[in-house]
């Protein structure tokens, strides 16, 4: 429960989350956008619930929401308003009081408030605010609630739907926030389809919107920073795409992003009277996907460190851009056996685009912390078969995880070496083995 989480200011470490003295943080999100924006009663409801949830890091806007689901005027804004401008420099106390109570009781429970500071679903003109209005607005909100350990900010929720943002406008923004913020707090965008360059010094970690989590390694990789999946869905019944995942697609997408070493946020869309959606005004959680989120973050939490994806045998073939490369390479690929040899050397025709569109469409959800921890998924696949390579001098107890039943069954209590796993043919299973 929230209740017991540690408190404090999140750093990151590789591609890794770590409290200030060191400890591992891993996070797991939830997102309720317009939290600032509802009744009093709603927002004590809604920390009611977060508390007795899985969920220690929450995404919310600064600025008011309009969208669909999202429709009330709100009964407070940010600053001032003089008919249809904004004056960023006259805030509104009862506004960042609010803020503030919020805040404070989120550091209370152990959960980080990753508050989106600019974002497109707007009818007031936050949106369409000068760069001066927008430094600003930055200048205010660091000098505000700057002080506060658990605040990470996130520039914008889909950034490249902004319009009158443009691209260097976003780098000078970044760059102001890493600059006037002493505390140092975590730094991200979110995109709606076109990435954030994450790449920049400034940018503690990688925050994207997508169902590709295949990728997870690869932007671990291309990045050296944590990756978290801020958005690829959420589990509800509405008629747009993004808000009717079943509970068990939400549970998958949560053990294919993780069994990599990346990170995820939730989100519900279940329609309700008033329009009262978790993923936008909060309330109480409907769905089934929060205990099972659960389970997994109790297994991840009890392992002696963070899960680094394992490179799959197809990334490990090279694309021969050298004589010297191919002449070692074939040598090698001489010395694999001749039911396999073909397909290994093909590989290492394929250009880079190609490779990457086989993995995609071949993905390996496989994961390890060092020799001590080995955890594979295989998502919606069904086999009844699993054969695993284990380290010749380990000891491991081998365990069948059922990720929607939140089962665990030990198939052998001392294992080492080449081992065959048999599987109950069915989607959601693990295989899990830990060094005794």
């Amino acid at each position: 429960m929230n209740g017991n989480r540690k408190c404090g200011k999140v750093l990151t470490k590789g591609c890794r989350f770590e409290y200030e003295d060191g400890t591992p943080y891993i996070p797991f999100g939830t997102t309720v956008y317009a939290l600032l924006y509802q009744p009093e009663y709603r927002i004590r409801e809604t920390l009611e619930t977060l508390r007795i949830s899985p969920f220690n890091k929450i995404r919310f806007c600064i600025f008011p929401k309009y969208y669909e689901y999202v429709r009330e005027e709100p009964d407070v804004f940010p600053f001032e308003m003089e008919g249809n401008k904004i004056c960023v420099d006259r805030p509104v106390e009862i506004y960042w009081k609010r803020l503030e109570t919020v805040l404070d009781e989120l550091e209370e429970m152990g959960v980080q408030a990753d508050l989106i500071l600019f974002h497109p679903y707007d009818k007031w003109g936050f949106a369409h605010l000068t760069m001066s209005e927008r430094k600003k607005y930055l200048s205010y909100i660091i000098q505000r609630i700057s002080a506060r350990k658990n605040v990470w900010w996130s520039l914008a929720n889909e950034y490249d739907v902004m319009y009158d943002f443009k691209e260097e406008d976003w780098r000078e923004l970044e760059s102001f926030l890493a600059d006037n913020d002493t505390q140092k707090h975590l730094i991200s965008c979110h995109n709606w389809q076109k990435f954030y360059d994450s790449s920049h010094d400034t940018i503690s970690h990688v925050s994207i919107q997508s169902c590709w989590y295949q990728e997870a390694g690869t932007l671990m990789k291309r990045y050296g920073k944590p990756v978290i999946y801020d958005e690829m869905g959420y589990e509800g019944n509405l008629q747009q795409n993004w808000g009717n995942l079943s509970a068990f697609e939400v549970v998958n997408r949560f053990w294919c992003v993780y069994t990599q070493g990346a990170y995820a946020s939730h989100g519900e869309t279940y329609y309700a009277e008033h329009e009262v959606l978790w993923w936008a005004k909060g309330g109480r959680l409907k769905g089934e996907s929060p205990r099972r989120i659960q389970w997994l973050k109790e297994i991840l939490e009890s392992f002696p460190g963070a899960l680094s994806p394992i490179v799959s045998g197809y990334e490990q073939q090279g694309s021969g851009d050298t004589q010297e490369d191919n002449s070692a390479l074939l040598q090698k690929l001489m010395q694999l056996p001749e039911s396999i040899r073909g397909f290994a050397f093909a590989m290492t025709k394929l250009t880079e685009k190609e490779k990457e569109k086989m993995l995609l469409a071949d993905p390996q959800y496989f994961g390890h912390f060092k020799e001590k921890v080995y955890l594979r998924y295989f998502a919606r696949s069904c086999p009844s078969i699993c054969s695993m390579k284990l380290p010749k001098a380990g000891c491991y107890s081998v365990e069948v995880l059922d990720v929607w039943e939140m089962t665990r069954t030990q198939i052998y209590a001392a294992a080492e070496g080449e081992i065959e796993v048999r599987l109950p043919a069915k989607e959601g299973i693990a295989v899990l083995a830990c060094q005794n």
